[in-house]
Parts: structure tokens; C-alpha cells; sequence
């Protein structure tokens, strides 16, 4: 297979942004490096930090004390606001970074920060959520590490059919959920509702194959930086490289922590 052939092989995936990286026929002598993707990707974790660190103090300043769970918890208007403000650019942003090449270093790190800070901002007002968010930031860095480890070791390559059925899955998964919402949503469907209720092993086996889903995805994203490597793209695309894997290990992490949640609420039930 030749450079170019390996750059195009592939479908759909979550990220449209590391897809087209497979789509592209520049070529530069300043190309993409492993060291060039990974130490952005290390600028948008930072990004991430930096968002916890924003929450950690604004929650400093005095507000609303209120009492749930045992648990002392307090809240203020500033932390109020700002997880607003962030909580569109969390929406907002990706789209942006992914129809706009030149802005992924800025939209991309306004939705890593607003990543951080929404998720600290949760666990700060939501004591249950402490536990499971501190897990699933354990769960996600081991994931990552071991997948890191096998990659660099070239312990593992993704063809054009396993693309495709990944993408196949993720449509499966997304129709499930929505179908999921209109379940819960409808009064009309209360007797699925209550079977649901009664089987939470299901809920939970649904979120584990979204954890699962969602790590193959970061394989075949891995796969995608060392075909651009290969393939000698210019190096203006480390960015948008950069971006699309700390984009997917985010949703790895959401994956993780759905689930740790669900065995919990499991478990009480």
C-alpha cells in the first residue's frame, strides 16, 4: 500500500477533523511529526487543567452554603456564571475548530478549558460526582497510557473495514441513545421505562460498550497520526491532529465516568 493509499484509507468517524486528515493530498518537507501532534495534544491537556484550576478559584469566593447528602456544599454567582458562558463554548467551539482549520488552536483550547472547569464545577456542586469523576480521570489516563505504549511499539494497525464497522457502531449507539431519550421522555412508554428500571445491568452493559466504542475509536485515531506521519502532511495539520485525539479521549472519559455512575446508581437500587 502506498503513502498515499494509507492516508486515505477509512471511513467516517466521531471526529469528522481526523477523517479529512485521510482526505488531504499535500505533501511538505515540514511535516507532521509524532513530537510536533503529541505536544499540542499535551497544550490542549493543559488547556483542560487550566479550566479545573479556573473552577477550583472561583469556588474560593463565598457564596450560597446549602446542605445535601451531609455533605456541606456552597455555590456563588461568578462560578454560576462562567460555567455558562463556558457551557456554550463546550458546544460551540468544536464546531468551530472542526469547519475552521486556522482556529483550532484558540476554539480548540476554549473547548478543553470549558471541559475542566464544567466538569470541576460539577463535582464541586454535586458531591456524588466527586468520586466517579476522580475515577474516571484514573481510568481514562491508564487507557490512554496503554494504548500510547502499544502505539508506540506498533502493536497494532486499523484497516478500512474496521473503520467502517466502528463508524457503523457509533451509528448504532447514537440511534440507541436517542431512541433511550424518547423512551424517557414519552409518559406513553412508562412499562419500558419500569423494565429498564428492573434490569439496570442493561444500562450499565450500554454504557460499557460505549467505553469500549469509544477507546477503539482512539486506536483507529492513533492509527490516523502515524498515516498522517507517513504520509508527509504539512505540519500546520498537527493541530487539527492534536485536537481530534484530546477530542476523543474527552469522550473517552464522559464514556468512563456514564459508567462508573450507572454501577453506582446500580448498586443503591
Amino acid at each position: 500500500m502506498s503513502e498515499k493509499e494509507k492516508t486515505k484509507k477509512g471511513g467516517f468517524l466521531v471526529n469528522p477533523m481526523i477523517s479529512r486528515l485521510g482526505k488531504i493530498d499535500e505533501r511538505s518537507e515540514d511535516c507532521t511529526t509524532y513530537r510536533g501532534v503529541f505536544s499540542k495534544c499535551v497544550y490542549f491537556m493543559l488547556s483542560i487543567a487550566a479550566g479545573v484550576l479556573l473552577s477550583c478559584l472561583l469556588h474560593l469566593i463565598e457564596g450560597v452554603k446549602f446542605e445535601t447528602d451531609g455533605i456541606l456544599v456552597s455555590v456563588n454567582a461568578p462560578e454560576v456564571v462562567v460555567a455558562a458562558i463556558l457551557g456554550v463554548a463546550f458546544l460551540v467551539c468544536p464546531f468551530i475548530a472542526t469547519f475552521i482549520l486556522k482556529t483550532v488552536p484558540v476554539a480548540g483550547a476554549l473547548s478543553c478549558l470549558a471541559t475542566g472547569y464544567l466538569v470541576s464545577f460539577c463535582g464541586f456542586l454535586v458531591p456524588e460526582y466527586r468520586l466517579p469523576i476522580l475515577l474516571s480521570l484514573a481510568f481514562t489516563a491508564l487507557i490512554v497510557a496503554v494504548l500510547l505504549v502499544l502505539f508506540m511499539n506498533a502493536k497494532f494497525r486499523v484497516s478500512g473495514r474496521f473503520k467502517k464497522i466502528l463508524s457503523a457502531c457509533l451509528l448504532a449507539y447514537v440511534v440507541g441513545g436517542v431512541l433511550a431519550a424518547v423512551v424517557y421522555a414519552i409518559p406513553a412508554f412508562g412499562a419500558a421505562r419500569a423494565f429498564f428500571a428492573k434490569n439496570a445491568w442493561l444500562s450499565v452493559g450500554i454504557s460499557a460498550f460505549g467505553v469500549i466504542l469509544a477507546t477503539l475509536f482512539l486506536i483507529s485515531d492513533f492509527d490516523a497520526v502515524r498515516d498522517a506521519v507517513d504520509g508527509r502532511l504539512p505540519k500546520k495539520y498537527e493541530w487539527q491532529a492534536a485536537f481530534s485525539l484530546t477530542y476523543t479521549v474527552i469522550w473517552l472519559y464522559f464514556e468512563i465516568l456514564n459508567l462508573i455512575l450507572k454501577v453506582l446508581a446500580s448498586q443503591k437500587n
